[in-house]
């Protein structure tokens, strides 16, 4: 005679036996997930689709972003730690900001400080946080935005691969969000998809802006950018603020 732990452990394999034809052998096809769990199990189908006793089988509830890794984690443990240095000094009144905004330039190559103030700045503070992010030669590094949206559009180099509409599109930190300014400052996604499908290249000259997101609480974020203000700034916006998002390579 069986005793009642072997009799258990029978009962409970039978359970998953039952369980991987409704969900898939091994957890790994979602697709065999029917319309209903069987009477008495209440588990988790593998991949999107969740199951419960009797009930219809459901997607899985959207849930927050989680933590950041790898490339992601880093340049925004960089970009933090710049603004915690260098946050709000302004470019040229802060000589120690201004020899910061030489850094930037310097890796471009360009022999510039934050005194010469009729050149912006704030796609050069980008470029120098990837590449101290350890970006790499993942990235098209720039002093113009435009150049790694274009990018981006054509599959990008590794970490900013797409664009995406900022609206409709889940935002993470590490994720570039950007838009235009002046002439083309309403411009939305689908702008910017037609001035690229159109033959837009990174040589036309639309003013942009990107900033990198720090931080996501539904759909606010928080961005630091460079040349805001004549300074590194900090801020907590809505997404929409952004017309077009750059998801960063996960």
């Amino acid at each position: 005679m069986s005793s009642p732990l072997t009799f258990f452990l029978s009962i409970l394999l039978l359970h998953i036996a039952f369980a991987a034809n409704y969900c898939g052998t091994s957890f790994g096809d979602a697709r065999k997930c029917q319309t209903s769990c069987p009477r008495g199990l209440d588990g988790e189908c593998p991949g999107s689709e969740r199951c419960f006793a009797s009930v219809t089988c459901s997607s899985t509830p959207t849930t927050a972003p989680g933590p950041a890794t790898g490339f992601a984690a880093d340049i925004v443990s960089t970009t933090n730690a710049e603004y915690n240095t260098y946050g709000n000094l302004h470019e040229c009144f802060s000589p120690t900001m201004a020899r910061r905004v030489g850094d930037y330039w310097d890796e471009l190559g360009l022999n510039l400080d934050g005194c010469d103030r009729n050149v912006p700045w704030s796609a050069a503070f980008i470029s120098y946080m990837v590449r101290e992010a350890g970006g790499g030669t993942n990235f098209r590094y720039s002093s113009a935005h435009r150049d790694y949206i274009h990018d981006a559009f054509a599959g990008g180099r590794g970490l900013y691969n797409s664009v995406s509409n900022i609206d409709s599109s889940t935002v993470r930190t590490g994720d570039l969000a950007c838009s235009g300014r002046g002439r083309i400052g309403s411009w939305d996604y689908s702008d910017f998809l037609t001035w690229y499908n159109n033959g837009g290249t990174s040589h036309d000259t639309i003013p942009t802006h990107c900033d990198i997101v720090v931080a996501v609480s539904g759909s606010t974020i928080t961005v630091i950018g460079g040349n805001v203000s004549q300074r590194v700034t900090r801020n907590t916006v809505s997404k929409t603020t952004y017309a077009v998002l750059l998801p960063v390579t996960r």
